[in-house]
């Protein structure tokens, strides 16, 4: 199962929410901005229609995906709070075993800001030697920025995903992951800019 054609999967599935969320408002909100489980859904289901994908589950809980992965829940735990949060989405191969997560966001300001948290929870996970069949994370985010024109729009919003990339990077190579930035064309309408982008964490042990 290659994390490219779930990456794929995911910007139609994030394209998709937004025609379909456009619709159910009337045309009267075009952006996904508040609405990540919409997003979280058509992703998924965007992902479930991949040849090799057994299936997919969502907010998957922490602890339980180091089980379906492979892993022990032996040694050290971290934060108290870390085996109880989950993934938005787990995406299953045939043989019934988590092979990569997927983390959702539509309401982007910044790395730190809206990012972090959860670049910190993949890490977590993919940093344990015991989860062995898990190769990827990915978190993929949806973004809209607004100017007094469609161009200021687009390079405010080409600014910000730049330097969430770099910050992004930084952030995954000093834990000794490698990041991978998958991004889609910008789309400019009546002043203002969308995209989506995905962003790949992978540990360079399994790669």
């Amino acid at each position: 199962m290659k994390s490219k054609h779930i990456i794929d999967a995911t910007h139609t599935g994030i394209a998709k929410a937004k025609r379909k969320y456009e619709k159910w408002s009337g045309w009267r909100e075009g952006n996904l901005k508040g609405a990540e489980y919409v997003a979280t859904i058509y992703i998924a289901e965007a992902i479930q229609n991949l040849n090799r994908v057994g299936y997919v589950t969502v907010e998957q809980n922490f602890k339980k995906a180091i089980v379906s992965s492979g892993g022990s829940l032996a040694g050290r735990i971290g934060d108290k709070n870390e085996f109880g949060s989950r993934f938005d989405i787990a995406v299953w191969n045939k043989h019934e075993r988590i092979k990569g997560l997927v983390e959702v966001k539509t309401t982007v300001t910044g790395f730190a800001s809206s990012l972090e948290r959860d670049f910190c929870k993949i890490c977590k996970f993919l940093r344990r030697k015991s989860v062995r069949f898990v190769q990827w994370g990915l978190v993929a985010y949806f973004i809209t920025l607004w100017g007094r024109t469609g161009k200021q729009a687009e390079e405010k919003l080409l600014d910000l995903t730049d330097n969430i990339e770099l910050d992004a990077k930084e952030y995954v190579e000093h834990r000794g992951f490698s990041l991978k930035r998958d991004c889609r064309r910008v789309v400019v309408e009546d002043g203002a800019a969308w995209t989506s982008e995905v962003l790949e964490i992978r540990n360079p042990k399994r790669a």
